[in-house]
């Protein structure tokens, strides 16, 4: 342990040591200031969902209501609903609409003024436009296994986003719209979601996450000094104890000569001597050849925990004090490196014994044993010894922290001031590969795949040189060439100096977390059906054609494509057929659009279809010709079965038919139902 401490590089320990603790104690904290913002977003999603849950009730209870058809209010496609006629000269006709309806709107106004989106959604919806998304869907089967509420927040292109939903049961009142679909009361109905903006809950954040980062950064300071401190004194000391060591030893080899050469100073020298004896900080005691005990220290009374020299003198210091081992078995005298020093005048040293304290317990020390002649004749032995408790503790930390790396989940890499590997744990051989003798004065560019950005490394150097931490990606290569991702953390490590002597890096394995990802980013943006963009994506999809088209001043074409006939194919061969003939059509539409075409999947059959920067609209109607003769061909099912199905679209282009998304697909959407008024299986567009 002495020679760790003497020795500054090894200071570094403790160091790394505390550094953990502060570090666990940072994380920790954050986490806890992190769930607090999470709460708060919680709290306020769950006090807009029961608003809107007892707004839903409540029209749910009184029934729908009757308006005026309009343009905005077209008749009720979604339910079987009487319309009425006002009588009078204008005869105006009424449609009714339902409490869900009447709840999304009076949701989608209270959203447009606080900034938040309400939406009812369900896995067997009347409207279209209530269907499940992907993670409502998994919300649902959440509340399929018992749960009341589901919450995330979910990463957007637009920032991180606070999504909530809570189930909707059938309810008494809800029997009236909803019986006719065979739901019974207390059955799950679909649910109610809310989503806003988080960002200004992580922006309440940043004050909270500074304070706790400098309070922590300020600890470990203190913390590192008064550990630099404390191994400096200590040092010092140990400095001072070898040299009296040395002196002693010289000192007591002097001492013990001069006694064989003259009888007459062994007073003075054995006066002297005891003066030494007495202010030395090790234990010491002499033995005559039988192994009785002729002196003693205050140190070695003290040590083994005796208040008076009486208790030692005179008695066998093998059968007093060093009787057995740690584990209580017997010391074999005749093996013994203590009692062969005073019976054949062998000297020895060690530090793995057990000397016995006064109240019984064990004390590891270190000891020196010198053998003591007079006229050449053995006449017994001197014992320095030291209780190295505090030490052997030490070691068993030290060990305990290289097991702890050796063992960790996660790789670890210690390269010194040049990047030359000095050490990687087994983690780090398991993941690449490579083994420990084949990485050690190796660089880490062994693991370079030449697909990580140049950029990257540039960041890391710059950081560590200057003292600071890096943390982020690599895509790494394995020796085998397999590539892998790696979350990597890198410190440099300051010497007593104030130089870099090493890096320190710790990396962990994300290669499967990146595939996850990438599954979870598919699942959400397009259809599981056909395969093709769903709703969402394809209004981004169509947000990005349109700012291209902006910038080129070129125009995009939008078709709204609703397929004739296909409730009664559902009807007459069932879902799955169903679903084999919206496959087909996905095919279809893809086969015959340019590589820049986008086709989507907006629900049901409804699909919408992006063609950027056309020339004119008779290129576009074209296509939309070449759709309706392809949609209109037959469809093989199961069984030999053919289905029958054709197409209304509706085509708007942009700019003219509209600035923006929301513009652009109301356009598409009201061409597409004058199609459909003209007799189905037509094309039509605001032109005309």
């Amino acid at each position: 342990m002495s020679r760790l401490i003497l020795q500054r590089q090894y200071w570094l320990i403790p160091l790394l040591l505390w550094s953990s603790v502060v570090a666990l104690s940072l994380g920790w904290n954050l986490h806890l200031i992190d769930q607090h913002s999470e709460e708060n977003a919680l709290q306020q999603a769950r006090y807009i969902s029961y608003t809107v849950e007892t707004f839903r009730l409540w029209n749910a209870g009184h029934g729908g209501v009757y308006v005026s058809v309009d343009k905005n209010t077209p008749p009720n496609p979604y339910l079987d609903v009487p319309h009425r006629e006002i009588p009078g000269p204008e005869g105006r006709l009424l449609t009714m609409v339902n409490p869900a309806y009447m709840t999304r709107k009076v949701a989608e106004l209270l959203g447009q003024q606080d900034g938040f989106t309400v939406r009812l959604s369900s896995d067997r919806p009347l409207n279209p436009i209530n269907q499940v998304s992907a993670w409502e869907g998994e919300a649902l089967e959440h509340f399929g296994a018992g749960e009341d509420e589901y919450f995330a927040v979910v990463r957007q292109d637009s920032g991180p986003q606070f999504r909530y939903m809570v189930p909707l049961f059938i309810k008494q009142e809800c029997l009236l719209c909803h019986a006719q679909q065979g739901y019974q009361l207390g059955e799950l109905r679909g649910g109610l979601s809310v989503a806003f903006d988080y960002r200004p809950y992580l922006a309440a954040q940043s004050a909270p996450f500074r304070n706790t980062i400098i309070i922590h950064l300020m600890v470990w300071l203190l913390l590192a000094g008064l550990t630099i401190f404390g191994l400096t004194r200590y040092r010092r000391q140990l400095l001072l104890l070898e040299k009296v060591k040395d002196e002693q030893e010289l000192l007591i080899e002097q001492r013990t000569a001069r006694l064989t050469e003259e009888v007459a100073e062994r007073e003075a020298a054995e006066t002297k001597l005891r003066l030494f004896i007495e202010s030395s900080g090790e234990g010491i005691y002499g033995v005559d050849t039988q192994g009785r005990i002729t002196m003693s220290n205050p140190a070695a009374q003290q040590i083994l925990g005796y208040h008076d020299p009486s208790e030692l003198l005179g008695k066998s210091a093998h059968r007093l004090f060093h009787h057995s081992h740690a584990d209580g078995s017997r010391c074999d005298e005749t093996q013994c490196s203590l009692v062969a020093t005073y019976q054949q005048g062998i000297a020895s040293h060690g530090d793995n014994e057990v000397f016995w304290h006064a109240d019984g317990h064990p004390l590891p020390i270190e000891y020196r044993s010198h053998p003591l002649y007079h006229d050449d004749k053995l006449i017994g032995a001197v014992v320095t010894f030291a209780d190295i408790t505090r030490r052997k503790r030490n070691e068993t930390e030290l060990k305990m922290l290289y097991q702890a790396m050796e063992h960790s989940p996660v790789s670890v890499v210690i390269t010194d001031a040049e990047t030359n590997i000095q050490y990687v744990n087994r983690k780090f051989t398991q993941i690449t590969g490579y083994s420990t003798g084949e990485v050690l004065g190796e660089n880490p560019r062994i693991l370079k795949s030449q697909q990580t950005p140049d950029d990257t490394y540039v960041q890391l150097f710059d950081k560590i040189t200057h003292g600071e931490e890096w943390r982020g990606e690599f895509l790494n290569k394995k020796k085998n060439g397999e590539l892998f991702w790696e979350r990597a953390s890198i410190s440099p490590i300051i010497d007593s100096d104030g130089h870099i002597s090493h890096f320190v890096g710790v990396k962990e394995d994300i290669t499967e977390r990146k595939r996850l990802e990438g599954e979870i980013w598919h699942r959400a943006h397009y259809d599981s059906l056909t395969g093709l963009a769903n709703r969402e994506f394809f209004n981004e999809l169509l947000e990005q054609g349109i700012l291209q088209a902006k910038h080129r001043n070129k125009q995009l074409a939008l078709l709204y494509v609703d397929l004739d006939g296909f409730k009664e194919v559902n009807d007459t061969y069932g879902h799955d057929s169903g679903d084999i003939l919206l496959r087909e059509v996905a095919k279809r539409l893809l086969a015959i659009l340019r590589e820049n075409d986008t086709v989507a999947r907006l629900g049901g059959d409804e699909f919408a279809l992006i063609l950027p920067a056309i020339r004119d609209l008779d290129g576009v109607q074209h296509i939309g010709n070449k759709l309706l003769q392809a949609l209109a061909q037959p469809y093989p099912l199961d069984n030999g079965e053919q289905g029958h199905v054709t197409a209304s679209i509706g085509i708007a282009i942009f700019p003219g038919d509209g600035s923006d998304t929301r513009e652009l697909l109301k356009c598409a959407d009201n061409v597409m139902y004058q199609a459909k008024r003209k007799g189905k299986n037509q094309l039509v567009s605001s032109a005309t």
